[in-house]
């Protein structure tokens, strides 16, 4: 189970690099990557039984989930649409 969360895993990563045209779809791959982060900690730390790093770890994925789509939400109202090319940090 392990060797199937790490290649999800690296399957996010090449995915997140490939697709960078809307923010919306990057965000859906960060959190399909911190899922398979939960789960691969969550079957390393079962072997050592150690649970409390499991539930701190969830909560700060689920934390990071709210802020990004928070500010996702209110940058479309600002500036009405979610492409990556529209970011810019001069226009802040």
């Amino acid at each position: 189970m392990l060797y199937i969360s790490f290649l999800f895993m690296v399957f996010f990563i090449y995915t997140y690099f490939l697709n960078k045209k809307y923010v919306l779809n990057l965000m859906i791959v960060l959190e399909g990557m911190m899922l398979m982060s939960i789960i691969f900690c969550f079957f390393s730390l079962m072997l050592m039984e150690e649970k409390n790093f499991l539930m701190l770890f969830l909560t700060f994925a689920a934390c990071e989930a709210a802020m990004g789509l928070s500010l996702l939400v209110s940058f479309m109202r600002w500036r009405s649409n979610s492409l990556m090319k529209s970011i810019s940090l001069n226009s802040w």
